[in-house]
């Protein structure tokens, strides 16, 4: 599933009861997706209950090897997001 698919799943189940457009859906989406993003960027992790938890993890600076010539490099320390699913999310993905 894409962003644009979400829209229309979110419109087709909320948007004729409540008078939304398209446009209003998306926007709502990308609302989440910015907050979601915009506290990320902070360094702050975001919990959604029975879904996940969104965090950044902080690499270390390590000794790696380039592929074709197998010279040693230093691959620098960074910043990642991450995410780790809820037991719920996970149980019901195994289940199928």
């Amino acid at each position: 599933m894409n962003k644009k698919k979400l829209i229309e799943i979110m419109h087709d189940e909320f948007g004729y009861s409540k008078d939304l457009t398209k446009n209003d859906v998306k926007d709502m989406i990308e609302f989440m997706f910015d907050s979601i993003k915009s506290h990320l960027v902070q360094g702050e992790p975001v919990s959604i209950v029975g879904f996940g938890k969104f965090d950044v993890r902080n690499r270390v600076e390590r000794i790696g090897r380039n592929p074709q010539t197998g010279d040693a490099l230093v691959v620098p320390a960074t910043k990642s997001p991450s995410f780790s699913p809820s037991k719920n999310l996970r149980d019901l993905v195994r289940k199928g």
